[in-house]
């Protein structure tokens, strides 16, 4: 079966875009370098804020179906600094119980702001190291950093791009995210089309958000 060219089905008008895509798949291709780790690449929506007035920045700049399979979980995610000095992130289901423990180290940041969009992007790389952790004890003398209870609901389009909606809360504060995550990233870097589509798809969903 052919692959959609986006989640809603038409592809995003390329000439009007091919600046950005060539950024941000010139970004993919720097980072994404070592065939040996397990790339996590990522677009997360939301507002580029200006540190100086704490406000969205303001720049001078101005479907059909696709096959998708779902998934819904729910899960305590704590982060750690181990004695090495580590970031690990340790994911607990609803009774306690470790699920996967997952080391992250960010690669590389890209901030996209869209000024016609209430939507602002940020693709991430990041490497995923998972540990072969299953025991509360084995984790005793870590530090921790933050914990959030996640309910998040997956779709995955195609086998190649997935998108996270998730509730997410902390403390006081409950947040919504919303993130496209290509999908088995190292390989999908190999296919020249792929990367194209990932791009494509990010600026669709910042484009329908402009409608709602």
């Amino acid at each position: 079966m052919p692959l959609e060219e986006t989640l809603f089905g038409a592809a995003v008008v390329v000439n009007e875009l091919d600046e950005i895509q060539g950024h941000i798949q010139s970004f993919l291709e720097r980072f994404i370098i070592d065939e040996g780790l397990n790339y996590e690449v990522e677009a997360k929506f939301g507002t580029c804020i200006d540190r100086g007035t704490n406000e969205r920045v303001s720049l001078p700049v101005l479907n059909t179906c696709a096959h998708w399979t779902y998934r819904h979980d729910k899960s305590v995610d704590t982060v750690y600094t181990t004695p090495a000095r580590k970031k690990v992130r340790v994911s607990r289901d609803q009774q306690g119980r470790i699920l996967e423990v997952m080391e992250k180290r960010k690669v590389a940041d890209l901030p996209i702001h869209c000024p016609a969009s209430p939507l602002d992007i940020r693709v991430s790389i990041n490497t995923e190291t998972k540990m072969p952790i299953t025991e509360e004890a084995q984790i005793v003398d870590w530090m921790k950093q933050s914990e959030r209870r996640k309910d998040r609901i997956s779709y995955v389009f195609d086998n190649f791009v997935k998108v996270d909606l998730t509730q997410a809360s902390g403390g006081s504060r409950t947040l919504h995210e919303l993130e496209v995550e290509l999908v088995h990233s190292q390989q999908q870097m190999a296919d020249p089309r792929l990367p194209a589509r990932f791009i494509s798809n990010i600026l669709d969903i910042a484009r329908y958000a402009s409608t709602q």
